[in-house]
């Protein structure tokens, strides 16, 4: 029974994660707006050889007339990056004091500031989706009996 939770589990994961990675994928076509800092940070992550940063957004933007806030610099997973290159990052996103929301048209409330996706994003649905259907092939074996 315990096989089949993790299975299970791991399953869910890989679907919520493939969500993940369509978002940021799909977030390079989506409309932008203008949008405002509510505030914003970058926090010291201990990681291994160092330590890096990772970036806290929230910000408020109006699509059609709705007011809108969000607390997503993108979608997807990221690894800490390096402290000074998140500052950076920070920095460019809110240049000049103009910063750029994209939202999803057929949901706005659904925003990100940065778009794309990276390897990790791309890679992890497949790798839960592996490990789910060993999970479920161990189960069936034990639950069965087949040997050799």
């Amino acid at each position: 029974m315990s096989i089949q939770i993790v299975s299970l589990g791991l399953l869910a994961l890989a679907i919520y994660t493939a969500r993940l990675a369509w978002f940021a994928s799909a977030s390079r076509g989506w409309p932008t707006t203008p949008g405002r800092m509510v505030y914003s940070n970058v926090y010291r992550v201990d990681v291994e050889g160092g330590s890096g940063g990772r970036t806290y957004v929230h910000y408020s933007y109006v699509v059609d007339g709705v007011a809108y806030e969000s607390k997503r610099l993108r979608f997807g997973l990221f690894p800490p990056g390096e402290y000074h290159m998140a500052l950076s990052e920070l920095t460019t996103l809110q240049g000049r004091g103009k910063l750029r929301v994209f939202y999803d048209p057929k949901k706005p409330a659904r925003a990100c500031l940065r778009t794309g996706i990276n390897e990790l994003t791309f890679a992890v649905p497949f790798l839960l989706l592996i490990l789910s259907m060993v999970f479920m092939a161990v189960d069936y074996v034990v639950s069965t009996g087949v040997t050799r």
